[in-house]
């Protein structure tokens, strides 16, 4: 899916929709947008201050510059030695104070545009309502009043799945990590920011919760399969503090249409399974970082053997990547590991503003024992008095409430409501079913690649027959 195509179906939504949207709704819009845009701007405008410190400090350019510049004063008598004590000045202070205060500064705009951005979509709508099923487990990323390093893994049904992910987030760690002006109040004063708990996405070969520019570099220019080496990521972890970590195994977000492409591929890949619900899983972020888990851990993982199954999902991805993106040319295939080679960018220049330096100590990654399983579901409720039942499969025309499933825009979640006389301005409620099932993670630590594959795929097949009950149970009760 090419940028525009990806924007007008995922952002804004379809040319219908966007030109339904008139004065009343871009004046109520437009300041949300801008508010957005204004996080982003300021992140970027703080980003590149100090990458460009960064560059001036520790490049090898500037460096020699440095040495020129002791060299020339010092042929100077009298005041060439208070010009290279200045210089050597100026750079201690923006490596010591002003960096490391664009960095708590970048950490607080994070937090905020999160915050914002859960408030705007999901917390404060009334026609938005969240459900979790019935049966599903609790949240817990705390251990001894300690955060502890969590790996959750989602199916993909719209952008907005990452601000909800955000919103579970949040609503399962305690509020006082999270108040706001204390946090600019902290930062105004140059004290130390709390160590609040950090949820972050692992995708595009990046571990991020914001649209940075780096992170959109990726995304316009680089495959969405993109992955850290395992290396990357313990190195990651060990240098950063404990977070949560995301996972999104489809890739794709899951549309109609590859669906169809889907379904086409599975009759030339018998040894592929059929899902409904879902795309196929991609398995290599997930076997990264549980093998940087095992590193973490110590603990010896079981040696990998090929066989013709995981052939058959390499290939079988390769086929949907060629569908999904024109430009992924095919390689001559020949039954080997290097059918599918792993897309793996070198991100350790992510480690340099993390860096402990050498009067701190690297603190311990705490791994919590359990790996959460999200399932997503979006549905519209809509009347009709001349539909279908469609969720019972009830063909006669019946009147009442219906449920079908959607993948809301960007545009579409972050629109404020207003009450409004005029019932075509009403807008139909959105139900957000999610379910939540932890499992145990110190068993999947010493598999192998293609045991952790096989665990993960099974965790689709449930997924998909969770997601095809929901819509079968799922009732819709009026007052």
């Amino acid at each position: 899916m090419g940028f525009v195509d990806f924007f007008e179906t995922y952002m804004v939504g379809s040319r219908v929709q966007f030109k339904q949207l008139d004065i009343s709704d871009w004046l109520s819009l437009t300041p949300r947008l801008l508010t957005l845009f204004g996080y982003f701007f300021i992140h970027s405008f703080f980003t590149s201050i100090s990458v460009f410190l960064q560059f001036v400090n520790t490049s090898s350019f500037c460096l020699r510059l440095h040495l020129l510049y002791d060299r020339f004063w010092s042929n100077v008598p009298i005041i060439g030695e208070y010009k290279i004590r200045l210089l050597s000045r100026i750079l201690r202070y923006t490596e010591v104070k002003i960096i490391p205060n664009l960095d708590k500064a970048l950490e607080v705009i994070e937090i905020w545009f999160q915050l914002h951005l859960v408030e705007m979509t999901f917390e404060k709508k009334k026609k938005v309502q969240v459900f979790i099923s019935s049966g599903s487990d609790d949240l817990n990323f705390f251990q001894d009043n300690k955060f502890q390093t969590t790996l959750m893994i989602c199916n993909h049904r719209s952008v907005n799945d990452y601000t909800l992910i955000n919103y579970l987030f949040f609503k399962s760690c305690p509020t006082k990590f999270y108040n706001k002006w204390e946090l600019i109040q902290k930062l105004r004063k140059g004290e130390d920011l709390p160590e609040w708990p950090q949820l972050k996405f692992l995708g595009w070969g990046k571990m991020f919760n914001f649209p940075q520019l780096d992170l959109l570099k990726n995304i316009f220019f680089k495959d969405e399969t993109l992955t850290l080496s395992p290396e990357n990521l313990k190195d990651l972890l060990v240098a950063q503090n404990n977070k949560a970590i995301a996972i999104f195994p489809e890739v794709n977000i899951m549309s109609l249409e590859l669906s169809i492409i889907q379904r086409k591929l599975n009759q030339d890949f018998p040894f592929v399974i059929n899902f409904y619900n879902l795309l196929y899983p991609r398995f290599k972020n997930f076997t990264s970082l549980m093998t940087a888990f095992s590193s973490i851990k110590n603990i010896k993982r079981k040696k990998n053997h090929n066989n013709i199954i995981k052939e058959a999902r390499y290939l079988f991805h390769r086929e949907i990547d060629k569908l999904v993106h024109k430009s992924i040319t095919m390689e001559p295939s020949n039954m080997s590991d290097k059918i599918l080679p792993p897309l793996i960018m070198d991100n350790t220049f992510l480690l340099d503003k993390k860096k402990n330096t050498s009067n701190d100590k690297p603190k311990p990654v705490r791994i919590n024992p359990y790996i959460y399983d999200f399932t997503i579901v979006y549905y519209r409720v809509k009347y009709t008095d001349s539909g279908h039942d469609h969720i019972n499969g009830d063909l006669k025309i019946h009147k009442g409430y219906e449920l079908e499933q959607i993948s809301p825009t960007v545009f579409e979640m972050i629109q404020p409501e207003m009450e409004s006389e005029d019932n075509r301005k009403e807008k139909d409620p959105i139900v957000v079913m999610i379910h939540i099932k932890k499992h145990q993670i110190q068993p999947l630590l010493a598999y192998n690649d293609e045991s952790l594959e096989k665990w993960l795929e099974n965790r689709w097949i449930e997924k998909d027959r969770l997601i095809e009950s929901l819509q079968k149970n799922i009732k819709v009760e009026t007052k």
